[in-house]
């Protein structure tokens, strides 16, 4: 449980990294993470591992394991 968990918050929030701090962009809208708003969720696809906007991606809202449109 305790993976799941961890693998949950991932999803809804993007980890505070490098990785981010380099310009990670949703992959709809193309909107860079750093621009996000306080308390706008992001998930990322599980197969492409693309971030997007929960708001783009019609995720519903703590989904674990997104697929984006792309990969669908």
């Amino acid at each position: 449980d305790k993976d799941k968990k961890a693998k949950k918050k991932k999803m809804e929030e993007p980890a505070t990294s490098s990785d981010e701090e380099s310009g990670d962009a949703c992959i709809f809208c193309n909107d860079l993470y750093s621009n996000s708003k306080d308390r706008e969720g992001w998930i990322q696809c599980n197969r492409c591992r693309g971030w997007a906007h929960e708001a783009c991606s019609n995720a519903e809202e703590g989904e674990v394991n997104f697929i984006c449109d792309y990969c669908n």
